[in-house]
C-alpha cells in the first residue's frame, strides 16, 4: 500500500476550525479561510477509522501467518480487500505492480538422462536402498498414456534424429548397431515386439561406438513380447550389450533378457514369461558377459503365455552352455521367484557376485543351482524371514 502523506492530502484537516481576530474599524476584517463541509469531516474521520481499523486487522493477519501452517490465499484475500476498501476512501492510488499469477500450465514430465554408475572391474558392493520400493505392476512402465502409434523403422529415423522417444506405442523390435544409441533416451512408451524376435537388439551385429555416459536409456517403457497380442513368440524382449534400463515392466517373451556386455537393469519388473511346447523359458539368460549391474528389480520365472501358464519357468538367471568369459556381473538386492531354480549360477570359475537378494518359495527343485563359492557375501536370504538362502 502506497504511504498516506498528509501534507500532501487535500482531505487532511489542519486542525479545528480557525477563529479571526477580532476587527478594527480601521483596519479590514480579513477574508476567513475555507471551512471543512459536515461530509468533509465525516470523510476525513471514517477514513482515518478505517486505516486504522486496516493496521490493526492486517497485523493480526501477519502474525496468524508466523504463527498458524494454515494460513492461505484466504488471510491474503482479506488483507487485499481491506487495503483497497481504505484506498477508495482516503483517494490513495495503490501501486501498479504486476499482479502474481499461479500457472495453470502443468510442469515438465520428470527428465532422464543417459548414462549410469557401471561397474569399474571391482566387487565392490553397493550400498542398498533402505528406501527402494519392491517393482511391481503399478510402480514401472509408463506414467503417461502414450499418444501416437509408430512402426519400429520410424521410430529409428526419429532417434536418429532428436535421440529421444516419449509417449509413443511403437510396434515391431528396435536394432541398435555402432554409433546408434549415443545419448538417447525412450521414455513413458510401449514397444511390442510383434513378429520380430527381438523388441530390442542392441549392438550383437556391430558394437556401441560410444562412451558408458552415452550409453542408450530406456526408463519407464513397457515391453510386451509377441505371444501377448497373439503375432508369434519373441525369443527374448531384450537382447545385446550396452543398454541400460530403468523402472520398466517386460512380459510375454521366452526370455525376458538376453545379456551380453554392459547392461544395467535397475528398478524394474520383469514376469509373465512365454512358454511354447519345449521352450527353455528364463527371466534372465547369460552365456558370456561382463561387466553389467542387475539390481533392485523384481523377477519373476513363472509362465504367463502359452502352454503351462501360472507354473514355474526355468530359472530367474540362467547360466550354462558357455560361449565366453563371464566376469564382473553384480546381481544386488533384488526380489527373485520362480524357476526349476531360481538361480542357476553356473561352475565356480564364472565371476558373478550375489548381494542383498531376497527369494520368495516358488521353485521346483532348490533354489540355487551351482557353484556359489566366491560369488556372494552372504546376505541373500528368503523374503518371509530373513534366513540366509546363501
Amino acid at each position: 500500500m502506497n504511504t498516506w502523506d498528509r501534507g500532501t492530502d487535500p482531505t487532511y484537516s489542519h486542525g479545528p476550525d480557525y477563529l479571526p481576530v477580532p476587527s478594527r474599524p480601521a483596519i479590514p476584517e480579513p477574508t476567513p479561510a475555507p471551512q471543512p463541509t459536515p461530509s468533509t469531516h465525516f470523510r476525513q474521520r471514517l477514513t482515518i477509522v478505517l486505516l486504522a481499523a486496516f493496521v490493526l486487522v492486517a497485523g493480526g493477519v501477519v502474525m496468524a501467518k508466523f504463527s498458524s501452517p494454515s494460513f492461505g490465499q484466504s488471510g491474503e484475500a482479506a488483507i487485499n480487500r481491506a487495503q483497497q476498501a481504505a484506498m477508495d476512501i482516503s483517494g490513495c492510488v495503490p501501486s501498479t505492480g504486476p499482479t502474481p499469477t499461479q500457472s495453470a500450465t502443468p510442469g515438465p514430465e520428470p527428465s532422464t538422462t543417459p548414462g549410469s554408475p557401471t561397474p569399474s572391474g571391482s566387487t565392490t558392493v553397493p550400498p542398498a536402498d533402505p528406501n527402494s520400493p519392491k517393482p511391481n505392476a503399478a510402480n514401472t512402465g509408463p506414467r503417461y498414456s502414450t499418444t501416437r502409434t509408430i512402426t519400429a523403422a520410424a521410430a529409428m529415423t526419429e532417434l536418429r534424429a532428436t535421440k529421444k522417444l516419449s509417449r509413443v506405442k511403437i510396434t515391431g523390435g528396435l536394432t541398435f548397431n555402432g554409433s546408434d544409441g549415443r545419448g538417447w533416451v525412450i521414455s513413458d512408451s510401449v514397444i511390442e515386439s510383434r513378429g520380430s524376435t527381438y523388441a530390442v537388439k542392441a549392438y550383437v551385429d556391430s558394437g556401441f561406438t560410444g562412451t558408458r555416459a552415452e550409453r542408450p536409456v530406456l526408463q519407464n517403457v513397457e515391453v510386451r513380447g509377441a505371444a501377448v497380442t497373439g503375432s508369434g513368440h519373441a525369443s527374448a524382449l531384450f537382447y545385446g550389450s550396452d543398454t541400460i534400463w530403468r523402472k520398466s515392466k517386460l512380459y510375454g517373451g521366452v526370455d525376458i533378457f538376453k545379456l551380453v556386455d554392459r547392461v544395467v537393469l535397475e528398478d524394474s519388473y520383469a514376469y509373465g514369461l512365454d512358454h511354447p511346447d519345449g521352450a527353455h523359458a528364463d527371466v534372465i539368460q547369460i552365456r558370456q558377459g561382463r561387466d553389467s549391474v542387475i539390481q533392485r528389480n523384481t523377477f519373476a520365472a513363472i509362465v504367463g503365455y502359452g502352454t503351462n501358464v501360472g507354473q514355474s519357468g526355468n530359472a530367474v538367471l540362467q547360466t550354462g552352455s558357455m560361449t565366453g568369459p563371464l566376469t564382473n556381473v553384480q546381481f544386488l538386492n533384488n526380489w527373485v521367484n520362480g524357476g526349476n531354480y531360481i538361480l542357476n549360477v553356473g561352475d565356480p570359475g564364472l565371476g558373478y557376485l550375489f548381494s542383498g537378494n531376497k527369494f520368495g518359495r516358488t521353485y521346483r527343485y532348490i533354489p540355487v543351482m551351482g557353484s556359489t563359492a566366491g560369488k556372494t557375501n552372504g546376505t541373500n536370504v528368503w523374503e518371509d524371514n530373513g534366513q540366509k538362502v546363501f
